[in-house]
This record gives structure tokens, C-alpha cells and sequence, in this order.
């Protein structure tokens, strides 16, 4: 059976032969966009000029005039903003991370969903109004008086925000959507036609702009559905496409999953990291059995499981390809950091500029520092010393007697007086040490590479720090020092369309595969627990038709139900 992409690619040239320059396919993810161009050079099996191919969130970029910045930079521009409405009483820029980040996120979701800002704003000051009434007494205490102010106030943050990004001519993500929607009839379109491939649930700001092109006879859409959760009312995973009709109404709806016969085996483990050994074993029946694991993918729901599972993998398969990158907040690099960062708060903590013993031994114990100390003997005499004698803090003069190759980390293993200053500072020389130690050791690439993405990610926050230079504590520097780093990915190399492939659930969006490998698929792994923060109650994001919980329950449904449609062995 023809898979989706597949599919797709054979209608697009049946509408459009060989002039596919003036076409624009717009995709959900990056991932897709491999398959897509292999399919259309299977069909044409000569050079052709490739239709542009992009996702949702460049093709919108790309209508945009303006910058579209990150919400850490935009959450500098509110506290200007929050400084100016509050004046004397502003707080501090760490007390107001706390509810600002959560304000950003409500701002980026009213926009993307088209909802009058003044309506909803009304109404959420309205409950909370009612929610501090009391029949008892007749005025509010000062307290409730000072708590509903902020409420009234989100008006002004929005419009006053929404004016200094037009100042300075910046935009964020959703604001953007928002705008382009607006002036759909302004647009200019450089394609003749745009096709919307493989997507799940739309924002009212993506189905206003998609259908206004379908009107117009400028856009297609493709929903990769199948009846058997659409014409199923219960079904969650067709909730979206029920209420999309209108996109999708000539198209058929295919009777796929109940078509294919399934082999679906559950196998349960003790540890996470067993699934990993079991999964090799599964990929060599695969493999001996059909001698091709062009068709088989391993599906991470938890994706720490990649480096167990990069070692479990039968040698003799060939080919095999990463795709999904391993995120560094997985790697040792981790603990690293976090023990840095405890150093910090038990200065705090025990009022002292001396190093702790419990703190300074799990610091010495890192691989990375020991390779940097070279001296194993005088680790191990120093542990011994502190622990025969049980001292409870060690000075900083003392210590470096005994590892006088880290006389340069004074300032990481000192109280940061400066979090924001000082800890740069820190980093940047643990990063420049790691760094020539590291190009010395045989086999390091791997290593390289995770201090490499470590120093990428926190560099973009020094960036923005030196724009908006703003005082911050310990704990508010970790939070959005962390934010940055942890995002960073290393990329593994391989062929992305032959041999086995290896993905996260977001990348096997509109994908298809005959053999399946699902690692992770525990409670709240899939769909992940995220807590949803948000200034907005429930009941008013039902009245206003904004996403909740049960609508991300719902697309990882789909996500779901979708992979496994067209699959025929399952594990």
C-alpha cells in the first residue's frame, strides 16, 4: 500500500507535471521534508528544480517583515514594560520571572488563536473579582485589592508590549500569525500554489490563513487521517479532523488502519534501560527475516534511552540513522553543571566562602575534572584526608595546594557575588579548559562536541544579558541559564531515507513505517505530563476555545494512532 507522502507527491505531479518551482509544500516538520524530496526524484528519476519545501513556522518567518525574537529576550522587554506600569511598585526581576514567563505564554496563545485581547481580559478579571468577594465584607481587604489590580493591568502589559516591539521593530511567534492573518488580502503570493501537508491540530490563526488560500484556489490541504477514529465520536485521536470538515470535505477518507493486519507485541521490563537490549534483538529478527531495515524505525518516547540504545544495536545491520539528535541535558555534562551550581547555593546556604565537603567531593569525582587534575593519587589523598578527619568545609587556598592545575577556576569555585557577571565567567573558563584538555584525548569527538552545543546554548543568554543587563539572584540566573543550554542538541550523521532510523515522536509526523519499535511508552512519557501554566482558568479557555489538556491528550493521540495505521509489526 502507497504510503502518505508517497501518495501526496504522485497527486502533486499529477497536477502540476514538471513545473514544481512554483509550488510551495508546507510541512509540520523538518523530517518530512527528506522523504518528500526522494519520492519526487523516484518519480521523475531525472534532476528537476525541487518545489520549496518548508514548515509551518519558516513559511510564516518568511511572510514576516519583522524579527521574530525568543521568549527569554521578550521577557526582558516586559519587565521595561512591567517598570513602567508598576513604577515604585515594580518587583524585583526575580520575583517577576515567576508570573512573567506565564504571562508571555498566555500573550503567544491569545494571539495565535485570534481572541479579542480586551474580551478575554475583561473576563478573567471578572472571576477573579467574584472568586474574592465575600458576603461579609463590604469593602476588599488591601491585599485583594492589590491582587486584583494586576488583573485589570494585563490590558495595558499587552498593548504597552505589543507598542515597544513596534518601536524597535521585533515580533514574536505568535503575534506574528496573528498579523499575517490579518492582512491575507495584502499578501503577496510568490507560488502558485501551496499545499499543507500531514498536519494535526491548527490554531485559529493557521486555519483562518489556510483557508483563506483554499478559497482562493491557491491551497491544498492533506490530513493524514483514517476512519476508524474519524467516524469514531469517542475517538480522541480524530477530535481535531472533525472539526475541520470544511478544510477537507472532498477529500475521502481512507479505511487504512483496520485494512492492514497488525502484529502488535507488549513486552514489559524491570528498568528503562532494558527496553534498549530487548529492542536490538528485535531489530535482529527484523533483520533476518526480511535482510532490510529500510522500513523500520525505533520510536523514542523517552529520549534519554539514545545512548543505551546506540550500544544495544546488533553490529551487523548495517546502516542505521539518528535523526532525532541527543539532547546534552542528558549527557554526564549534566551533573557536571548541577554540582557547580550546588557549590553556589551552599555558599548561600552556609553563609561561607569556604567549599563544602559533600559538594567538593562529588566535584572531584566528575570525569571531566579529574582529567583536567591528571593526578588520580592526589584526588584520592585529598578525599582521604577530608574524610579521616571530617572536615566539613575546605578553603579555597588549601584545595588549590593540592590541584594546582585548577588554580584558574578561583572564580568557579567561589562565591558569585555577580550571578550573572561571575557566572559567565565561570563557564567560559570551565568551557576554555575542557576544551584543551579534551583536544588532547584520543576518541574525544563526542565529548567535543557536548562542550561545543554547552557553550553555543549559554552564549546566546550572555548575548541577551549584555542587551538587557538586569541584577539577578542565583536561582533566577540557573533558571534562565539552564533554559538555553538545555535546548541544545548534538546532530549524528547518517542516511536519512535507507537502513534502520531512529526518531522521536514529533519526527515521525506524516512518516510511515511497516516495522515499529516503541521504547518509553509509559505514563507520562506519552503523552509527556507537562504542567500547562497559565494566568487563564479552564472554564475560560473552554468559553473562548483556547487548547487544554484534554487537546494535547488529543494530538499525541493522533500521533499515535497515526504512526502505527499503516504498520504491520509493532513492538
Amino acid at each position: 500500500m502507497t504510503n502518505f507522502l508517497r501518495g501526496i507527491v504522485d497527486k502533486i505531479i499529477a497536477e502540476n507535471g514538471g513545473q514544481l518551482a512554483q509550488c510551495s509544500l508546507i510541512i509540520p516538520n523538518k523530517r518530512a521534508a527528506v522523504y518528500l524530496q526522494k519520492y519526487f526524484a523516484d518519480a521523475f528519476q531525472k534532476p528537476i528544480q525541487s518545489p520549496e519545501i518548508l514548515t509551518i513556522n519558516e513559511w510564516i518567518g518568511f511572510h514576516t517583515d519583522l524579527k521574530i525574537i525568543n521568549q527569554t529576550e521578550l521577557l526582558f522587554l516586559l519587565y521595561e514594560v512591567h517598570e513602567k506600569i508598576e513604577g515604585d511598585q515594580k518587583e524585583s526581576f526575580d520575583d517577576f520571572i515567576k508570573w512573567g514567563k506565564i504571562l508571555l505564554s498566555d500573550f503567544d496563545e491569545i494571539d495565535r488563536y485570534l481572541i479579542p485581547p480586551e474580551k478575554i481580559f475583561k473576563d478573567l478579571r471578572s472571576i477573579k473579582k467574584i472568586e474574592n468577594w465575600s458576603f461579609l465584607a463590604t469593602d476588599l481587604t488591601e491585599g485583594q485589592t492589590r491582587y486584583l489590580t494586576l488583573w485589570d493591568k494585563l490590558i495595558d502589559y499587552y498593548k504597552q508590549l505589543n507598542a515597544l516591539l513596534i518601536d524597535r521593530s521585533i515580533i514574536y511567534q505568535g503575534l506574528a500569525y496573528k498579523k499575517f492573518s490579518e492582512s491575507l488580502n495584502q499578501a503577496t503570493w510568490v507560488k502558485s500554489h501551496y499545499y499543507f501537508i500531514g498536519f494535526n491540530a491548527l490554531s485559529r490563526s493557521e486555519e483562518k490563513i489556510i483557508t483563506h488560500l483554499i478559497t482562493d484556489k491557491k491551497a491544498s490541504i492533506y490530513f493524514d487521517v483514517d476512519a476508524a477514529y474519524i467516524h469514531n465520536e469517542e475517538h480522541e485521536a480524530g477530535h481535531f479532523f472533525r472539526k475541520y470538515q470544511h478544510l477537507h470535505k472532498n477529500s475521502p477518507i481512507k479505511d487504512v488502519f483496520n485494512t492492514i493486519k497488525k502484529d502488535i507485541t507488549v513486552i514489559e521490563t524491570a528498568q528503562q534501560t532494558a527496553q534498549t537490549l530487548i529492542a536490538g534483538n528485535c531489530v535482529q529478527e527484523i533483520y533476518e527475516k526480511n535482510n532490510d531495515l529500510s522500513s523500520t524505525a525505533i520510536i523514542l518516547a523517552d529520549e534519554s534511552l539514545l545512548i543505551p540504545l546506540s550500544k544495544s544495536l546488533p553490529a551487523g545491520i548495517g546502516k542505521a540513522n539518528i535523526t532525532m539528535g541527543y539532547p546534552i541535558k542528558f549527557s554526564h555534562l549534566k551533573s557536571l553543571v548541577d554540582t557547580i551550581f550546588d557549590l553556589q547555593f551552599n555558599f548561600q546556604k552556609f553563609n561561607s566562602s569556604r567549599l563544602y565537603h559533600k559538594t567538593i567531593l562529588k566535584f572531584l569525582d566528575h570525569n571531566y575534572i579529574r582529567l583536567l587534575i591528571a593526578d588520580e593519587q592526589g584526588i584520592e589523598k585529598f578525599e582521604d584526608g577530608l574524610m579521616s578527619r571530617n572536615r566539613i568545609f575546605v578553603d579555597w587556598e588549601e584545595f588549590i595546594e593540592y590541584f594546582p592545575n585548577l588554580a584558574s577556576f578561583k572564580t568557579l569555585l567561589s562565591l558569585w557575588s555577580n550571578p550573572l557577571k561571575d557566572g559567565f565567567d565561570a563557564f567560559n573558563t570551565l568551557v576554555q579548559a575542557l576544551y584543551e584538555a579534551l583536544t588532547e584525548v584520543k576518541n574525544s569527538d563526542v565529548d567535543l562536541e557536548i562542550i561545543y552545543h554547552f557553550s553555543k546554548g549559554y552564549k546566546k543568554f550572555e548575548q541577551i544579558a549584555a542587551v538587557y543587563p538586569r541584577a539577578l539572584n542565583l536561582k533566577s540566573f540557573k533558571k534562565l541559564f539552564y533554559q538555553f543550554w538545555q535546548e541544545e542538541s548534538l546532530s549524528f550523521l547518517g542516511n536519512p531515507i535507507d537502513g534502520l532510523q531512529i526518531m522521536g515522536i514529533l519526527e515521525t509526523r506524516a512518516l510511515d513505517f511497516d516495522n515499529l519499535i516503541i521504547l518509553g511508552m509509559n505514563e507520562g512519557n506519552l503523552p509527556q505530563t507537562n504542567v500547562i501554566n497559565s494566568m487563564i482558568p479552564r472554564d475560560l479557555k473552554l468559553f473562548h476555545d483556547l487548547p487544554i489538556e484534554d487537546d494535547r491528550q488529543a494530538i499525541f493521540a493522533h500521533h499515535f494512532y497515526r504512526l502505527i495505521q499503516r504498520s504491520k509489526t509493532i513492538y
